[in-house]
């Protein structure tokens, strides 16, 4: 009889809480985010594994006291991150215990199984030597109770409501021990034909790009789509979309793509871009080794010379570019020093004066029109001779937005998790619910700061665009179009089946 491959995971309340991965219940096929933890062997709480190690080829990572080598654990049904703090390579047998963690840019494979069972994961505190005390968490964990389900949020209200005892601990949960069947899964679902990375409006035409395989998709104003393959390579390439009157502009880590709907996608630059903006026709680019570039079509690449510092954001100004460039630091609170930096689509720079932001939670942003930056929960507008006007603060920090069309686009947590005590700027009664982590997208007037249309999304990174008719266009789950109702879910555009439908000769760039 084949012996059936089970695996035990530690996962980590922040995972399910914060959205990264639904609840798991009995029963259910679950894909967790996949590391192993060395540890000394400690009878049930740890496995020994017997595994290939393929080391990553990069130097060590040096942490404050000891190196650190990082590499991917194959197993029998499963792959895991791991690092440790000796080199290993090969077939390897190690003591520890699987676990999934919420980490931020983390590309940890992901382990498939049937959920068999879950326990809750508890952790002891106890009061602590401080005057006043404070309840601090002892070593190690308990494991609790069976359940059917990992709870959706995990009640640690105790650490703040229970009196702080120096004779007795409480507990609180900080997880759930999950066991998976790794034989009992169906196949996985198989990759639709098109998973939108970035989204760009230029008129009524609708641009995308894909998040790994080299490949766009037009949308004209009749709907009709039509694909178009660049000469790169597949993979992770952070690829963003630019759209033009006449085209769009294609950037990556890969380089910079030209790309119209009667020619064949072309590499214009191979250097890795870390910022760009457009400007009617014209891209500029911010690589990290090469400087700014101008691209145009029809001409050669004009580089744009007096580059003052790293660029955290840029955007279109007018006629002209807006950049936000970190110059550096200065004060106890070290408060974040930038200028914003004016490059005409002919490569003449006016450099504005040091500015700061005391809000450091968050890298600075760029947009709306009248242009904004924002850091965290401070905004301030742009003026024309590129000062900044005073930062106002906003009712909560937010960690992304941008430009569509004139309004400034923001993302964040809602204000709270069960809505009794309301979201801003929605109240409790809306339709949203609890049962599934949302984040919120609100489209603000730059202007008058008012919230005009406020959605849950599915990500915490989305990315928006405004065509000439107003619709609000979202990656956010797929490509999806933003309700006028408040707080009802985008709408989402079948692209794939767009796709299919189209006619072959619409297809640009295929073999």
């Amino acid at each position: 009889m084949t012996r059936l491959r089970t695996l035990t995971v530690l996962v980590d309340e922040l995972l399910i809480e914060d959205g990264a991965i639904p609840p798991p219940r009995v029963g259910s096929i679950s894909s967790l985010p996949l590391r192993f933890s060395e540890q000394p062997s400690d009878g049930d709480r740890t496995t020994v594994i017997h595994a290939r190690l393929e080391p990553q080829r990069t130097a060590p990572r040096a942490g404050d006291d000891d190196l650190c080598w990082s590499g991917l654990l194959r197993g029998d049904g499963w792959t895991a991150s791991w690092s440790g703090d000796r080199p290993r390579v090969g077939q390897v047998e190690l003591s520890g215990r699987f676990v999934s963690l919420y980490e931020i840019g983390s590309s940890s494979p992901d382990v498939r199984g049937r959920v068999t069972r879950i326990r809750l994961l508890n952790n002891r505190y106890r009061a602590s030597d401080h005057t006043p005390p404070r309840w601090e968490p002892t070593p190690g964990c308990r494991v609790g109770d069976d359940v059917a389900a990992a709870p959706r949020f995990f009640d640690r209200q105790a650490l703040w409501t229970e009196p702080v005892d120096r004779s007795t601990t409480i507990e609180v949960p900080v997880g759930v021990l999950v066991e998976l069947d790794l034989d009992d899964v169906p196949p996985p679902t198989p990759r639709p034909d098109v998973v939108p990375g970035d989204v760009s409006c230029a008129d009524d035409t609708v641009w995308a790009v894909d998040t790994q395989l080299p490949l766009v998709v037009r949308l004209d104003s009749s709907g009709t789509a039509s694909q178009h393959l660049l000469p790169g390579a597949v993979g992770a390439h952070a690829r963003r979309v630019h759209a033009t009157p006449t085209g769009c502009w294609v950037v990556g880590t890969d380089g910079v793509y030209r790309c119209a709907p009667d020619a064949q996608p072309r590499l214009v630059a191979g250097e890795p871009v870390s910022v760009a903006a457009v400007v009617g026709e014209t891209l500029l680019t911010c690589t990290h080794d090469s400087g700014w570039w101008l691209h145009t079509p029809g001409r050669e690449p004009l580089a744009v010379e007096d580059c003052p510092g790293s660029v955290s954001a840029a955007t279109g100004f007018g006629d002209d570019f807006l950049l936000l460039v970190i110059t550096g630091h200065r004060g106890a609170d070290r408060e974040t020093e930038y200028r914003l930096v004016r490059v005409t689509t002919s490569g003449d720079v006016e450099i504005g004066p040091v500015n700061s932001l005391p809000d450091m939670d968050a890298r600075p942003l760029l947009g709306g029109d009248p242009v904004h930056v924002i850091s965290g929960s401070d905004i301030a507008k742009v003026h024309d001779d590129l000062l900044v006007g005073d930062a106002a603060r906003l009712p909560r920090m937010h960690f992304g937005g941008g430009s569509a069309g004139r309004h400034l686009w923001t993302v964040s947590h809602p204000s709270g998790r069960t809505g009794c005590t309301g979201r801003w700027p929605t109240d409790h009664s809306d339709p949203a619910g609890d049962t599934r982590q949302y984040w919120l997208l609100e489209l603000m007037d730059p202007t008058t700061m008012e919230v005009v249309r406020a959605a849950p999304i599915f990500t915490s990174g989305p990315r928006v665009a405004s065509d000439s008719g107003g619709r609000i266009w979202v990656v956010a789950d797929g490509l999806r179009l933003l309700s006028t109702d408040p707080m009802r879910e985008p709408e989402p555009i079948d692209l794939p089946n767009l796709l299919r439908r189209a006619h072959p000769s619409t297809t640009s760039g295929t073999p």
